[in-house]
């Protein structure tokens, strides 16, 4: 008995599985937009790793894309632009950001270089994913 309550005790205590952290249910395309000050497609061209520290014992990892932007969806969004992510977050950064030509279709709340997190609503610009982009945020303007 003694050690079911411990277990169950410890279970209490313990923080909420990741997964929970960082529930992005029920974000659509339209909402994403809706909450980013810039929506755009663009294509990943450089990658630079690096780490910010704001004491020697507080870092974080950054990922600093290059992207070569394809179209716009909302706000004022140069040819070229720099978005990061940073892996070290409850919600992680995108493994696949890593593949250099791979087109994405970004949101973003902040200025550049865009800060991407998992539930901002960027996304691999699929077929799919690109055909309710424009049903849904309309057609995509020249940079």
């Amino acid at each position: 008995m003694r050690t079911l309550l411990l277990l169950l005790a410890g279970t209490a205590l313990a923080p909420p599985p990741l997964a929970e952290a960082c529930d992005c249910s029920g974000m659509t395309l339209a909402r994403a937009r809706d909450r980013a000050s810039v929506a755009f497609i663009g294509t990943i061209t450089k990658r630079q790793d690096s780490k910010t520290c704001t004491t020697p014992k507080q870092c974080e990892r950054v990922h600093t894309y290059t992207v070569k932007v394809d179209g716009v969806y909302k706000g004022k969004v140069g040819k070229t632009v720099t978005v990061e992510t940073r892996p070290d977050g409850k919600c992680g950064a995108f493994g696949d950001l890593r593949t250099l030509g791979k087109q994405w279709l970004f949101f973003s709340q902040t200025a550049e270089p865009y800060r991407l997190s998992v539930c901002n609503g960027t996304t691999v610009a699929t077929k799919v994913r690109l055909a309710e982009a424009n049903k849904q945020l309309g057609t995509a303007e020249s940079p």
